[in-house]
């Protein structure tokens, strides 16, 4: 039994929804739809009545859900108390950063934001997706991602709040030749289509260049030769010379510095990113909590800086 199927229940049993739940629990809709299923074997009979919309619980569902909602209370409130006492006896604060940001962003960020009270802090470098769940299920204190308008982070902002943290943009890459042209150039011809280096559609970034292609009007002539979810490994396939890679631009800067890389095409194949540092509003450990009050202030400052070179 898991405890995030009593979840998914509660929430299907409210919207009445299988898609808007699926989104408000962050996971697919046959992702979440697996869920009530393996909840329902688990407990022995049919909960929910698919034959109507909205989707309704059956009576043995309403007297489940009856049954199941002080319990669940009573374990968060159970597991709140323990994360409390945790919290106030231990300084370390985690944060889950996609791959790309853990190297890129986050050393410079917490340079920024260090003071002689700065916590003991655990990095989780992971993927977006387990990034985001480890964040819903409390099990991280921030969560450092990119954000895009088209893919936005399946996040409620009233639950979980955000700062912005500065901008990027994902950006084509090759290595150079001896005349420090890119070996591997956009568009590319029919006759010769570019050698690419591209993220696995499974993966938030792989989702945004495909999209951003997608609505290009430029003519573009590509050839899928790799596939990878990690931007560190395209990353270093491009500087290989083996094709051109779609790469966030913070995370290139030493290989364009020391001329591994150059961009393959210009500013139109770019596409803008946002950099967001994510918390659920519920209270966290005092060491969190002074970390968050520290970014915020961090980020104010930036903003007053900005206002003040632009007047």
């Amino acid at each position: 039994m898991d405890t995030r199927w009593l979840e998914d229940f509660l929430n299907l049993s409210e919207s009445g929804n299988f898609s808007r739940s699926a989104r408000e629990r962050n996971v697919t809709q046959p992702a979440f739809s697996r869920r009530i299923r393996m909840l329902e074997h688990w407990a022995g009979g049919q909960l929910i009545d698919r034959s109507t919309y909205p989707t309704k619980l059956t009576n043995a569902g309403e007297q489940f859900r009856d049954g199941v909602t002080p319990i669940l209370q009573e374990l968060y409130r159970l597991r709140d108390e323990v994360r409390s006492e945790m919290g106030n006896k231990s300084a370390t604060v985690i944060i889950a950063a996609m791959h790309s940001l853990s190297l890129g962003v986050l050393p410079k960020w917490l340079h920024a934001v260090a003071s002689h009270e700065s916590p003991n802090i655990r990095i989780r470098s992971d993927n977006h997706h387990d990034c985001l769940q480890a964040l819903a299920e409390g099990n991280c204190d921030f969560f450092l991602s990119y954000a895009h308008p088209n893919h936005p982070v399946l996040l409620e902002p009233s639950r979980y709040p955000y700062l912005d943290l500065g901008t990027t943009s994902l950006a084509p890459y090759s290595s150079p030749d001896a005349e420090g042209n890119p070996v591997h150039e956009l568009p590319g011809s029919a006759e010769a289509p570019v050698r690419y280096l591209a993220f696995g559609l499974d993966c938030y970034l792989g989702q945004v260049v495909s999209e951003a292609l997608i609505k290009n009007k430029q003519p573009q002539f590509l050839n899928s030769c790799y596939v990878d979810t990690v931007a560190d490994a395209l990353q270093a396939m491009a500087v290989e010379g083996l094709g051109v890679a779609w790469l966030p631009e913070i995370s290139t800067t030493n290989d364009v510095a020391e001329n591994r890389l150059v961009s393959a095409g210009g500013e139109a194949w770019a596409v803008p990113l946002e950099i967001r540092l994510y918390r659920a509003s519920t209270r966290r450990s005092v060491s969190a909590e002074r970390l968050w009050d520290t970014a915020q202030a961090y980020v104010k400052g930036m903003r007053d800086q900005s206002h003040k070179s632009s007047a």
